[in-house]
């Protein structure tokens, strides 16, 4: 076997156990998912799941950052890097709503990761700096006087909120999803504009 083979079966290995993390996580919760059930959803031996992390959490906050890079790619396809701010919120909306309906295991499972222990470990820089077009869009609305004068972190929330709230109305009261989502965005800009 060559060594891009073992890499490439290493690899897959590894997508695989992250797949199982995410729905078995999303599904059950961290507390009743065990490592032994991960193992045996992704078609592995326990012992080889270790060999690539060494514990639960450690698990966690990877297939964290996999479901968090998965929708990234989502929102940067096709985006226009010229687009002003309002263009930019319109174009990760869209894609941020489709993308969470498409994959509810991968949205429930970060979500939990929200609300948990982890959340303060599942920032990483990585992250941090796959979202800096949206940090500088931001700031670039906030000197235009678009945007109030808050902290960014505030603003990522209330986006993070308005999200969630759109997908919970839409799974649950899907009657026109395009004017949801557009009525919803309008509220969202309201709420970020300065006094």
């Amino acid at each position: 076997m060559t060594n891009q083979s073992r890499g490439l079966m290493q690899s897959t290995k590894n997508e695989k156990i992250l797949a199982a993390a995410i729905s078995l996580f999303g599904r059950l919760g961290f507390d009743k998912t065990t490592t032994q059930a991960i193992s045996q959803e992704a078609g592995i031996a326990t012992g080889t799941l270790f060999k690539y992390y060494e514990s639960k959490e450690e698990l966690i906050l990877a297939a964290y950052v996999d479901a968090k890079m998965s929708l990234i790619g989502a929102l940067k396809q096709d985006l226009d890097p010229e687009l002003e701010f309002e263009g930019i919120m319109r174009h990760i909306w869209d894609r941020s709503i489709d993308w969470l309906l498409a994959n509810p295991e991968q949205h429930k499972f970060m979500e939990q990761v929200k609300s948990s222990r982890f959340a303060a470990n599942a920032a990483s820089d990585r992250l941090r700096q796959e979202f800096l077009f949206l940090f500088i869009a931001i700031k670039g609305a906030q000197d235009a006087g678009k945007v109030a004068e808050l902290p960014q972190a505030l603003i990522e929330q209330i986006i993070s909120s308005f999200l969630n709230l759109a997908v919970n109305y839409i799974t649950n009261f899907d009657e026109n999803r395009a004017k949801t989502k557009d009525d919803l965005l309008k509220i969202l800009f309201k709420s970020l504009k300065p006094d």
